[in-house]
This record gives structure tokens, sequence and C-alpha cells, in this order.
């Protein structure tokens, strides 16, 4: 089994990742949502990156509507109008520098690739950017990209689906982690896991009693969207 208290991203027993920021207490992947998680206590936040017009941004999804008071394909927009969309709480789509500027020495930063061509200017950024990285993504051509340039920035391969085949991805890409997603993060699948030497963490939990069986099987970390309610320090003394 891996050992958390070992692990080169976080090192406590249990640790609580704020994801997307705070994603439950302000507009998602906002400068506020990532200001709100430092003053929860979060280990580590997390967010996505996608890289448009030659900028890496953080942001989720593919479209802007959900998101933003516009609509339409992210990719559509040039970088100027990029910059003219508002977030629903009047804030711009940050830049990954941006977030980089504002997050504490002591919180640990989670990168989730979330597009096409994200490995390489994500691993030029962390390179140049000093900071306690994770990179993460469901996407195996990013991870295997990122790994090619920025071999000692531990990794994480995303999963939704209960298949003992992401075992062997995991395997053949070199990652430190596997993050799966809770709806199927049964105690076999998890047991699986860390025979296999991974570390594993759990997206996204937002029920504390949830949270306290995860800690009890040996998850290394959760992501939450209300570290509020699950205060890190709570979670780990109890």
């Amino acid at each position: 089994m891996s050992d958390s208290r070992n692990h080169p991203f976080l090192q406590k027993p249990f640790s609580v990742i704020g994801h997307r920021g705070a994603a439950g207490h302000a507009p998602e992947n906002s400068l506020e949502a990532f200001e709100i998680a430092f003053t929860c206590g979060v280990d580590a936040i997390e967010f996505d990156v996608k890289y448009v017009h030659g900028e890496l941004i953080v942001f989720h999804d593919d479209t802007v509507e959900r998101l933003t008071t516009s609509n339409g394909s992210i990719d559509s927009f040039s970088r100027e109008e990029l910059s003219e969309l508002r977030l629903r709480n009047g804030e711009q789509i940050p830049t990954l520098e941006q977030v980089w500027d504002i997050v504490p020495p002591s919180i640990g930063i989670n990168i989730e690739l979330k597009g096409a061509n994200t490995g390489r200017p994500v691993a030029e950024f962390v390179r140049t950017h000093s900071h306690r990285y994770l990179i993460s993504s469901f996407l195996v051509g990013e991870l295997s990209q990122f790994k090619a340039i920025a071999k000692n920035v531990p990794t994480a391969l995303l999963t939704r689906v209960h298949d003992m085949n992401v075992l062997g991805t995991a395997a053949s890409l070199g990652v430190e982690n596997i993050h799966v997603m809770d709806a199927v993060a049964d105690p076999s699948y998890l047991l699986a896991m860390f025979n296999a030497g991974f570390t594993v963490y759990v997206f996204t939990v937002n029920d504390v009693a949830r949270a306290f069986q995860l800690r009890e099987l040996d998850v290394a970390a959760i992501f939450t969207d209300i570290p509020a309610d699950l205060n890190p320090e709570t979670l780990v003394d109890a």
C-alpha cells in the first residue's frame, strides 16, 4: 500500500482538497472560491486548466453558458473577448498565472488537464513557477505529454468507472495516484488500487459521514465543494 505520509504532494494521513476552489461556496474556479478555500484551511486546491489561444486559463466547461453571463464555445472567443467574459460573481476567467499568484506556499496545487494540448504548456509552467504540484487528468495522452517534460512532478489518473483496466493504464503511465469518483469508490476497488501501490484520492465528497468512512478505508484525501462544512482539522482529529 502506498504510504500517504511519504507522498510528494500531501504528507498527512488524511487531507482535504478544495474542489474547484470551494465550488459550493462561490463560483467554481474563481479567485473568490480559492480565497474561501484558503480560509477554510484546506490542504490543497484543485482546479481545471484549458489551453486557449496560447494561454492557460482556469475553466471547466467547453462552453461558457453555465459559468458566465455569455454563451458559446470557449474556443470561439478571441483572447480579448475571453478577457471580457464575466463569471457569475463578476470576476474575469482567471489565468493559471493569476491563480498561482494567490496560493499560499503551505497549500498544494492540483491542476487538472482539462482539454487537448494542455499537458505540454502546463509542464512548461510548473518548471518555471515553483510550488508543490499534483497534475491530474482523465486524458491519458495529456498526462503522457506532461510527464515527458516534468518527470519529477507527481501525477494522477482520474476515473469515473469501476474498471480494473484502470490499474494497468495507471501503471503504464507511471502515475503515483488514482483519483476515483465517490460513486464507484467501494472497498474492493479501493483495495485493488492500494495493493497495486497507488495513493488514492476520492472526488467529490460533500457529506461528513462519507468523509469519515473514506478516511477509515485508508483513502489519503478527498475533494470537496464545501470545505467550510468539511473542516480539515475536524476530519483529521476526530
